[in-house]
């Protein structure tokens, strides 16, 4: 078992922006969140998130929540 990572967490954007916090278990699966940088606004409208996997990545499952085009709201 490996040892968690503290959260890292990047602010992106103009108007609005968003947090974006990459965070990892102690098994080594890692979390993304995307959340409004200012509480009292929705995220907005976001056109595509994207990852830069080396070839020699071991991914083993990519799973999104919600499902793309799901409002929790």
């Amino acid at each position: 078992m490996s040892n968690a990572s503290p959260p890292v967490t990047i602010t992106l954007g103009c108007d609005p922006q968003v947090n974006v916090t990459v965070s990892e278990t102690t098994t080594g699966t890692l979390f993304v969140t995307v959340s409004s940088a200012h509480p009292t606004q929705p995220v907005g409208d976001i056109d595509g998130i994207f990852f830069n996997l080396a070839q020699d990545s071991t991914l083993a499952d990519l799973v999104f929540f919600p499902e793309p085009s799901v409002s929790l709201i």
